[in-house]
């Protein structure tokens, strides 16, 4: 190949990692910078993480959704949230939450959130604590998707938002009286369904098939089949209508 026709063949691509800014000047940086960088979010953040952000859930330390606002701040993110609003076709209530770069102002990512129906324990509250969760829904979601890998470099036992596992356990964290095993009662169908839900990726991992009857013991104040196979169909229906 001449000379001439070397110029005329466009370079190799050369892959670039995230840059940071020193003043006017960019500077690229490598795989070690970003670890270093995360060492120093981690060993800042830690000690408030542990002080102020962290739930305790059946012996478990869960982030709560102020912990991830406070890892996206010091990353230099802002989290919004918009209005909880109704909707009809997946009855329910949903709110949408956002990431934005703090310096350029664009979005980074979106989440939605959502409080269904059939959850006795919001809808037989007061309405604007229905409306709050949904939002906090939103937030958590946003914030697990994003950030959720440093959740457990600063203290949490799982990447798992504490507010997800609010079907587990009270606002104070003590665990569900566990009068009977759950799964004494129910038929093999409702028993390989409830495996199925507590299977699928987008459920809680710390929520097995017996934390899957309790949930639905606790949302229909019921203990009964066709109760519980309702409960665990509309959940299944809504996890796989997400994704």
């Amino acid at each position: 190949m001449s000379q001439e026709e070397k110029q005329l063949v466009a370079p190799e691509p050369i892959a670039t990692f995230p840059v940071g800014v020193d003043g006017e000047r960019l500077v690229e940086m490598t795989p070690m910078d970003r670890i270093e960088q995360n060492k120093e979010l981690i060993a800042t953040l830690s000690p408030e993480i542990k002080r102020s952000h962290l739930c305790q859930v059946n012996s478990n330390n869960y982030m709560k959704v102020s912990g991830g606002i406070s890892i996206a701040n010091a990353l230099g993110y802002t989290v919004s949230v918009g209005d909880a609003v109704y909707d009809e076709s997946l009855q329910c209530h949903k709110a949408e939450a956002t990431l934005h770069d703090c310096n350029s102002g664009s979005e980074v990512a979106r989440a939605w959130g959502y409080v269904g129906d059939d959850e006795k324990r919001w809808q037989k509250g007061p309405k604007y604590a229905l409306l709050s969760m949904t939002q906090t829904r939103a937030e958590a979601k946003l914030c697990r998707a994003n950030f959720g890998h440093i959740y457990v470099m600063v203290g949490a036992d799982s990447d798992t938002p504490a507010e997800e596992m609010q079907g587990l356990s009270n606002a104070a964290g003590r665990k569900l009286p566990m009068k009977k095993d759950p799964r004494g009662i129910y038929n093999s169908e409702v028993m390989k369904l409830a495996d199925k839900l507590a299977s699928n990726p987008a459920c809680p991992a710390e929520l097995d098939a017996t934390g899957v009857l309790l949930l639905g013991e606790e949302r229909t104040s019921k203990a009964d089949n066709d109760s519980m196979l309702e409960f665990i169909q509309t959940s299944i229906s809504k996890i796989e209508g997400e994704g």
